[in-house]
């Protein structure tokens, strides 16, 4: 099974800086005015993941991506909660 992942080389970076950040990066930094964004990633990533999953794909497949499916809903929720009740001020 971990054949199929594709490992990192010697030397590469999982994050750098580019000359054009602002069109082809995420934004990794959170501004209090920007939490809503965050926010809405985690009910964006959790409708993707959902779309793929109802596809057509194994069984084994949507075995092993539904907890973190829930895990990402579940975190938006904490999330959305704790910004209702002045967590992210």
């Amino acid at each position: 099974m971990c054949d199929e992942y594709q490992w990192p080389t010697k030397g590469e970076k999982l994050f750098h800086s580019d000359e054009n950040p602002h069109f082809e990066n995420a934004h990794i930094f959170i501004k209090p005015k920007y939490w809503h964004q965050y926010i809405e990633g985690y009910r964006r990533a959790g409708k993707v993941l959902s779309k793929y999953l109802l596809g057509n794909i194994s069984y084994s497949d949507k075995d092993a991506i539904i907890f973190p499916l829930l895990y990402i809903y579940r975190h938006f929720i904490e999330l959305q909660m704790k910004y209702f009740i002045g967590g992210f001020t």
